[in-house]
């Protein structure tokens, strides 16, 4: 939004009896008003005068939170003090007409030039941007809060043996590795440098200009605080300008407890000194023991559900669940025909008479509780492909039941898709998972899986019990993006693409900041529907 448009819509000021006339206004003039100045304003000051470190603000229809380093908040009601958003806009220009008024970009405030020192004088106009927060005063002061340079995020820096290109996503290019957080944001470890291979990763986003990688290290390491290994992924992001929504979805996993969450972090990448963008630095889903902790030798599966099936043994059960072996990804024949076969055997249960009772029902085939917050992490992302569609994960030992291990690729999630069914829509509101599975609606595990009132009350009380955490999740994302801060500068000066249509945005917002005010939005929005309307299913 615009400046003038963000006056015309917004007062800019504060005392409670105060009314700033920034649309439509009128060319009188008004008498500096009586009133003493708000508290909120004073409580600024007091910040302001005790050095603290503004770090940045969430708005809401009602009031902004102002964020300072290592102090609490402060709750500004817009009703006494409104403070603007200026981190995607030019701000404004404040001055005094010829008879001592103060106007902002010309429109008359009502406030009228004042001697008096600043806890006497009337906040004029407070506004910020990037990492300051700003105040212009009735006697003509300006404050501006100190601030530090943020901390960069980690860089990732590639190089390829004689700068050779990463042509696909089969044959790996040699390499090195140098991972730098000279800041240890995320561990005490500064730099990380070794040899390595690289390839190209991804179904349609390798497709995209950004292009995602897959790292594989000679020798096992820690990346970034997370757990040794070989193997490794740099996800772009493209379709994604928020650069955060598989970063909140991981969140979201590690709230609801799933039996493995990737660990991700966000960096700055490099291929052969070419800035490629911020990308996010995540574990490469496998068997491992601090990733998916099973054993193959001892006969444990690992499977994917994934409609692109591109491994070597793959089938499709009867309820339009499409399911590849991951690892071992050429089981035996008789692994997988005893696959197969208990596949089958738990969609006969499932969509049996009985199959709500606990021995000869589903819940005899199935971890009840995985499946359960599977659910709910896809169900609140609302996840396009999270519909037993795509990008899941099971696993099964001798003798054990399907287990829903972990989730992965959010990026088209959270409200960033175009394509849902016309009836299912890209909004916060309505089931998705709940009433649709890949074949459509009313088909597949949870849309019968919910016709069962023992597994709805399950859902509804780990809804219950999960719901405060995952109410903090908002707090979560600005986390995130404080700690982005600049690189998403750098990653849309690289890609030039916060204004046009990347497939398959559900909106082109323009700015940075839109996207990810969006994000947000939609995230409060799906989380309080969600809340209405689970605790309504059936009778609790």
């Amino acid at each position: 939004m615009n400046a003038k448009n963000l006056f015309r819509t917004s007062a800019a000021l504060l005392a409670a009896a105060l009314t700033l006339i920034l649309s439509g206004c009128g060319p009188e003039e008004t008498d500096t008003p009586e009133e003493k100045p708000v508290k909120e304003y004073l409580d600024l000051l007091d910040a302001y005068e005790r050095g603290l470190i503004f770090t940045g603000a969430d708005n809401s229809a009602n009031a902004v939170v102002l964020h300072f380093e290592d102090e609490a908040d402060l709750n500004i009601p817009n009703s006494q003090l409104r403070v603007h958003d200026h981190t995607a806009s030019a701000a404004p220009v404040v001055s005094l007409n010829s008879d001592g008024i103060w106007q902002i970009d010309g429109s008359l405030t009502g406030i009228r030039s004042s001697d008096d020192d600043d806890r006497n004088s009337l906040p004029v106009y407070v506004f910020y941007d990037k990492l300051t927060l700003h105040i212009y005063i009735s006697n003509g002061s300006r404050i501006a809060f100190p601030h530090r340079k943020p901390k960069s995020i980690p860089t990732v820096r590639l190089y390829t043996d004689g700068k050779a290109l990463i042509r696909d996503k089969e044959n790996y290019v040699n390499g090195s590795l140098r991972v730098e957080d000279p800041a240890c944001i995320y561990s005490a470890d500064t730099l990380y440098e070794g040899r390595m291979r690289i390839r190209g990763r991804g179904n349609s986003t390798w497709g995209m200009p950004k292009k995602p990688y897959k790292i594989k290290l000679d020798e096992k390491a820690s990346l970034l605080g997370m757990p040794k290994d070989k193997e490794w992924c740099l996800l772009a992001n493209y379709s994604d300008k928020t650069l955060l929504r598989n970063i909140t979805a991981m969140e979201v996993s590690r709230i609801l407890d799933m039996a493995w969450t990737p660990r991700m972090r966000s960096v700055d990448v490099y291929l052969n000194d070419e800035y490629l963008g911020c990308y996010t630095l995540s574990e490469h889903k496998k068997v491992a023991s601090k990733r998916v902790d099973i054993d193959t030798d001892a006969g444990d599966i690992y499977l994917e559900i994934e409609e692109n099936q591109d491994e070597p043994r793959c089938f499709w059960t009867g309820m339009g669940v499409p399911i590849m072996f991951s690892d071992p990804d050429e089981p035996s024949d008789e692994v997988f025909s005893g696959t197969v076969r208990y596949f089958e055997d738990f969609e006969a249960a499932l969509r049996s008479a009985d199959f709500a009772d606990s021995g000869k029902g589903y819940a005899a085939y199935i971890d009840v509780d995985s499946f359960v917050n599977y659910y709910i992490i896809q169900e609140l992302v609302k996840n396009v492909d999270g519909n037993l569609r795509k990008s899941s994960f099971l696993t099964k030992s001798p003798g054990g039941k399907l287990v829903m291990y972990h989730v992965w690729d959010f990026d088209l999630a959270l409200g960033n898709c175009d394509y849902f069914d016309a009836a299912v829509g890209n909004g916060y509101t309505g089931f998705f998972i709940k009433d649709y599975g890949s074949w459509g609606k009313n088909w597949g595990w949870y849309p019968r899986l919910f016709q069962d009132p023992a597994f709805v009350k399950k859902v509804q009380e780990r809804w219950k019990e999960v719901l405060p955490q995952l109410k903090a999740v908002p707090d979560f994302i600005d986390a995130q993006r404080t700690l982005l801060y600049g690189a998403e500068d750098r990653n849309f000066e690289r890609w030039d693409i916060l204004k046009i249509y990347v497939w398959p945005n559900a909106k082109v917002l323009g700015t940075y900041a839109a996207e990810l005010n969006y994000l947000k939005s939609f995230y409060n929005g799906r989380l309080n529907w969600l809340n209405t309307n689970i605790m309504a299913l059936g009778t609790y």
